[in-house]
């Protein structure tokens, strides 16, 4: 995902680090003003939410997800979706999978400190995903690779 940014914006990419973790870096006023115009913002934690424009995009969603979410399997092998936010971001993202069509009526649970967590679970997590990974370029690969095994387990009529 790096290179394909990179490849538009230009800067610098570093790591692996210690945690397997790599870092991307650009300088960009303009860049850093759109960001701003999103709610992306220093120090943000536990009180980030989404612009009016954004809140209704499968691809910010998703973004978020790569960022701050999981997909696994949780106890007995059930499938499991996982965002951890600030308990406004969550409620945003409860109100656009109620958009989208997921019956959802889950509360974000406190975590730690101003951070919320919110947990879907089976068939629900898998239409979720398929919601924001199906026909999509820019998406964190590994995440990606998971969405597609579910896929597989749902297709081969493995029950979720």
């Amino acid at each position: 995902m790096f290179e394909a940014i990179k490849s538009v914006c230009g800067g610098s990419i570093y790591g692996p680090d210690s945690k397997c973790m790599n870092r991307f870096s650009v300088y960009s006023v303009d860049i850093c003003n759109d960001l701003t115009e999103h709610g992306v913002l220093p120090r943000k934690t536990g009180s980030e939410k989404t612009s009016d424009h954004m809140r209704g995009s499968r691809h910010f969603w998703r973004g978020v997800i790569d960022g701050d979410g999981s997909l696994t399997k949780g106890s007995g092998g059930r499938l499991k979706l996982s965002l951890s936010g600030s308990f406004s971001l969550l409620e945003q993202f409860v109100e656009f999978l109620r958009q989208s069509g997921i019956d959802c009526n889950q509360k974000p649970s406190r975590g730690n400190g101003n951070v919320y967590d919110i947990t879907i679970l089976g068939d629900r997590a898998v239409r979720v995903a398929e919601i924001l990974y199906s026909d999509c370029r820019m998406r964190m690969r590994r995440k990606y690779d998971i969405y597609m095994s579910w896929v597989a387990m749902r297709d081969g009529g493995v029950k979720c």
